[in-house]
């Protein structure tokens, strides 16, 4: 049996406990799961329009939907080819997905950022001039309803 105490890992043999000292990694060998290799996507940060960079806020709840759908679509290959199947008979919203998770395999998130703000949800030049992106998430979750039917309870607290 093992039991922790502060920061000393003790054992229980019989009657006796005894410390025992923490063991550091293999040198060589990193125990990681898949999860380990899929890049969790910044909150915030710019947004390019016309070529003109927009820095952007709020964008937290639309960056989380667009990281469950990453992950989604990187663990499980059924969630994957429904996604391609989409993309193939001409979804262009399927496309852009499939174009952002490419630019997220290279950490570029600014870059698919912008490919969902201005390509998928059309995104208005004045809204990216404020940079507040509050309450964007709906019309993404609108634009993915051919993936999935989404139900959203908003709670503000004004």
């Amino acid at each position: 049996m093992w039991t922790r105490t502060g920061l000393t890992l003790l054992r229980v043999v019989g009657e006796s406990w005894r410390n025992l000292k923490p063991r550091a990694p293999h040198p060589g060998k990193k125990v990681l799961s898949v999860l380990h290799a899929i890049p969790i996507i910044p909150w915030g940060g710019g947004v390019t329009y016309n070529s003109k960079s927009y820095n952007i806020f709020n964008t937290c709840n639309l960056d989380n939907q667009m990281q469950i759908l990453y992950m989604l679509y990187k663990l499980f290959s059924t969630c994957a080819s429904y996604i391609q199947k989409f993309a193939t008979t001409g979804s262009e919203v399927a496309g852009e997905l499939l174009r952002s998770f490419d630019l997220l395999n290279k950490k570029k998130f600014n870059d698919c950022r912008t490919s969902i703000f201005v390509n998928v949800m059309n995104t208005s030049l004045a809204q990216l001039r404020t940079g507040d992106m509050y309450g964007s998430e709906q019309s993404f979750l609108d634009k993915i309803s051919f993936l999935v039917t989404c139900l959203q309870y908003r709670i503000c607290l004004e």
